[in-house]
């Protein structure tokens, strides 16, 4: 099947999901939705980040804080996508406009399809990455748990699949499944919500900083020409996986690692 956008089946549905994608019935309401989910989960997080904001709690700490800025962040980039929609929207109706165009140049029609196609798989290479990463993030506190349990260790706290603190009692059946099961939804929801946004980052494309410099900003009014500047700045960092925020995961770094 030939790509006629840039903008993955599985991305729209994704933006869809998310209330973003342009002319969609409702679209604020999915979007109170998601919102509101993401903050209710965050006040139970910050509670037990809270609560647990000692030495003696260390490797408890950590474990929360991280998933709870995890979140913090993906609520804040969901936001700004919701803020800007209409900058979104108008970059839809532009791209649309240019495969148009480009259907009757072959030249460039071929040069469209092959950059769409590699938008797709890396869009959905995020999607499963983050998707699977979610899994192997929430079973692993119930692994380690049941590897205790088989060395004999009398450990019967029943656990969350993400640190968080409720101000009432739910160790009981069935509020603590049912608290699970929302807790387990909830984070696979925001990984694919974050793979959505990094995919649609990568979409409008990795060749950005080379059309807004090609473009007359030097002759567009100051404070349009520094947004432009900020633009081409801002582009030339790429995006990318990384190794604890220290190093990229890229081809170019594996093979410059000497065995």
């Amino acid at each position: 099947m030939i790509a006629t956008t840039t903008i993955s089946p599985a991305l729209k549905i994704g933006l869809r999901c998310l209330g973003v994608w342009p002319d969609m019935p409702h679209s604020t309401v999915y979007c109170v939705i998601v919102m509101s989910s993401t903050l209710i989960v965050q006040y139970f997080q910050y509670l037990y980040v809270f609560s647990h904001f000692k030495l003696s709690e260390l490797s408890n700490l950590v474990d929360g804080l991280s998933s709870t800025l995890e979140s913090s962040l993906m609520f804040i980039k969901v936001a700004s996508l919701w803020k800007h929609r209409r900058v979104f929207h108008q970059l839809l109706v532009a791209m649309d406009n240019d495969w148009r165009e480009c259907n009757h140049v072959d030249q460039y029609l071929n040069i469209m399809t092959l950059k769409a196609g590699i938008s797709h798989f890396c869009s959905n290479a995020m999607l499963n990455f983050n998707t699977f990463a979610g899994v192997f993030y929430l079973l692993g506190d119930y692994a380690i748990r049941f590897a205790y349990l088989t060395k004999g260790y009398n450990n019967t706290l029943r656990q969350f699949p993400i640190k968080v603190q409720f101000p009432f009692e739910t160790e009981q059946s069935p509020i603590f499944e049912l608290l699970g099961l929302a807790l387990f939804l909830h984070v696979m929801v925001g990984s694919c919500t974050i793979a959505i946004v990094n995919g649609l980052i990568f979409s409008l494309s990795k060749s950005i900083s080379d059309a807004a410099y090609e473009s007359l900003w030097y002759d567009m009014p100051s404070n349009q020409g520094k947004i432009i500047s900020f633009m081409i700045l801002r582009s030339q960092k790429r995006l990318a996986i990384t190794a604890g925020k220290i190093m990229n995961l890229s081809l170019e770094a594996f093979a410059s690692v000497s065995f």
